[in-house]
């Protein structure tokens, strides 16, 4: 029936997808564990070597939604092995430090930070990428700046806000508008309230 094992997975990611988004509708797009939940079983029952890139786009909107309420851990989990499927090298790193500022519960900021702060030969591929890639990598740096700050970390704070200010030009105008929304974000609420306990 199947000319290739590539067109069976192709066909397995496309019914997980559809199931998936099922589910987010039927929560009313308020919460994102049914429709994560769905493809945790879906990918325990059919391991998926190589999912679709829509599947990986559909997953990634849901993670990094700033209305959506946190989740269990173990299925940002599954998103990372996910995104480990998809990619490799250099741009893994990238995208792993990038996908951890979202973490439901403990957002980390660190592994962007330390990824920007190491090898130089880093921002000559990042300068190369296109433009909607450059405003998401800037928005992810506004994001690491909002946890480090809430941290008490000024200093590191202070040094990606110059980088975003001097790199991420688009971002940089729109920074008091998404700073707002992330004050508003769910997920960074743990971030916020050890940030006031900090200085009480």
């Amino acid at each position: 029936m199947f000319r290739s094992d590539r067109a069976l997975t192709d066909l397995l990611c496309w019914h997980m997808l559809a199931i998936a988004t099922a589910h987010f509708e039927w929560a009313e797009r308020k919460s994102a564990e049914p429709p994560l939940r769905v493809l945790e079983r879906a990918f325990k029952t059919f391991p998926v070597q190589r999912p679709l890139i829509p599947l990986k786009t559909f997953v990634s909107k849901i993670m990094e939604d700033r209305t959506l309420p946190p989740y269990p851990k173990e299925l940002f989990d599954l998103f990372l092995d996910l995104r480990r499927k998809m990619h490799d090298g250099v741009f893994l790193k990238e995208r792993l430090a990038k996908d951890l500022l979202w973490h439901p519960t403990t957002p980390d900021a660190d592994p962007l930070l330390r990824y920007l702060q190491g090898d130089p030969s880093v921002y000559a591929t990042m300068w190369q990428a296109p433009k909607p890639a450059l405003s998401s990598i800037g928005s992810s740096i506004l994001r690491a700046c909002y946890i480090l700050e809430h941290q008490g970390r000024i200093e590191d704070a202070s040094w990606l806000k110059s980088m975003l200010e001097s790199k991420f030009p688009e971002v940089w105008h729109k920074f008091d508008t998404i700073w707002k929304a992330m004050e508003k974000d769910p997920k960074l609420e743990g971030i916020r309230q050890r940030g006031k306990s900090q200085t009480t």
